[in-house]
């Protein structure tokens, strides 16, 4: 995972959890079915930093 865990959260239907880091600044992205690494998102700034994800509404009980 991302060196010192911090913030989690997960993107309903997209399959995937994003982990920010405490230590560094950036996301690793997760496979929410078995928690491997799949990418990693760097961001500017130091660590610490909270996770928000937006996501339409849905629209025929499909996340768009």
């Amino acid at each position: 995972l991302a060196p010192a865990p911090y913030h989690v959260a997960a993107a309903h239907g997209s399959g995937k959890v994003y982990v920010s880091s405490a230590a560094e600044p950036g996301l690793s992205v997760l496979s929410q079915h078995d928690l491997s690494e799949i990418g990693r998102v760097e961001i500017g700034g130091v660590g610490h930093q909270a996770v928000s994800l937006a996501v339409s509404p849905l629209v025929g009980g499909e996340v768009q």
